[in-house]
């Protein structure tokens, strides 16, 4: 009983240490924030050309969300951009990743309809913080989570099995 308390022990020490000697976990990143910026356009009226047209800067208030895909994070901070500032727009920011669970700050979000000076929209909005969705956990968290409930459970039963071998002893077999 002792040795196979002990061999669980060594085992389960051993996932332990491996686990915290990973150097990056993948996490597949979602994203969602409120973001708040400029949104700077060309506005061209009758008889005007362009790049001779008056521009206009106007809030940008929007709610942005985005699938970021499979992301590399080590523990701390990681810096990430996504995207093109011309097709998607450019998001930026960090993720902090304190044992899986993920934080975002200082997210920054570009968009320009065409490259250079031109007609078109040209945002920048920025958030202080945003959500961050993802943290499925590697293999050995799992591998862990199962040999823990099995200990439990095997615990459980042993003790189910004294406490009936107990009962017996003390009142007698009744049947």
């Amino acid at each position: 009983m002792m040795r196979l308390m002990r061999t669980m022990a060594i085992f389960l020490a051993g996932l332990v240490s491996f686990h915290g000697t990973a150097s990056a976990t993948v996490f597949d990143i979602a994203i969602l924030a409120q973001v708040s910026g400029t949104d700077t356009r060309d506005n061209c009226g009758a008889g005007q050309t362009f790049p001779f047209c008056p521009v206009e800067t106007l809030p940008y208030d929007a709610t942005l969300s985005r699938s970021l895909g499979p992301m590399d994070l080590l523990q701390g901070d990681n810096t990430f951009s996504y995207g093109s500032p011309y097709s998607t727009g450019l998001i930026s920011g960090v993720i902090n990743n304190d044992n899986g669970v993920l934080t975002g700050r200082n997210l920054s979000y570009t968009y320009a309809s065409c490259s250079g000076p031109c007609p078109g929209d040209h945002i920048y909005a920025t958030a202080q913080s945003f959500t961050v969705f993802g943290g499925v956990p590697e293999p050995e968290t799992w591998v862990t989570l199962l040999v823990g409930i099995g200990a439990v459970a095997w615990t459980m039963r042993r003790r189910q099995g004294a406490a009936a071998g107990n009962f017996r002893a003390v009142h007698g077999n009744m049947a």
